[in-house]
């Protein structure tokens, strides 16, 4: 998660990460109110909340993706199957790729690059757009305050769903220059 949610900041597009026990009408209200055009499940993940999740996307419409880990390298996955409803789900998604290093996107700080929900405690829960300048910023401060260095290692034991989890201590490393 930690690995997809970074990729997705440098490909300029906004990650929405779900709970996983979240029932299927918490998930089609979520992919609804973000609104998804994508939903990426973990390949080999056999439980009620994958499949739950994967029949509300498929009822709304939104494509679903499967992340296989590299066994070989951590952070590494292949993503497989969004290519339309004709896609072979086994094929990884490399149409079109020359083995070239892309073109760098850009994005305005101003750009949304995370869309957390509230926990609804007070009704239904709300969505809060994080721009890239919240995260950045955010992050930034935090590896300061820490004082996190080279010789640091952060470890993570908050979900990957919470804002913590995500915004404070993913992107720490990078910016304090420590280790995970």
């Amino acid at each position: 998660a930690a690995s997809l949610f970074l990729s997705v900041l440098m490909c300029g597009l906004c990650y929405g990460p779900l709970d996983p026990s979240m029932t299927r009408i918490e998930v089609e209200f979520a992919l609804r109110d973000l609104p998804a055009s994508v939903l990426v499940l973990s390949d080999g993940l056999a439980s009620v909340s994958v499949a739950l999740a994967e029949m509300a996307a498929k009822s709304l419409g939104v494509k679903v993706m499967k992340l296989r880990a590299s066994t070989d390298t951590a952070g590494l996955f292949t993503l497989h199957g969004a290519s339309g409803p004709a896609s072979d789900p086994s094929a990884p998604m490399t149409a079109g790729y020359s083995g070239e290093m892309p073109e760098l996107v850009t994005r305005s700080r101003d750009e949304v690059g995370l869309a957390l929900h509230t926990s609804g405690s007070t009704r239904r829960p709300k969505l809060v757009p994080l721009t890239h300048a919240n995260l950045c910023s955010g992050s930034i401060c935090i590896a300061s305050t820490l004082q996190v260095g080279p010789s640091d290692v952060v470890m993570n034991c908050l979900p990957l769903f919470h804002i913590h989890g995500l915004i404070v201590n993913v992107p720490l490393p990078p910016h304090g220059k420590g280790r995970t």
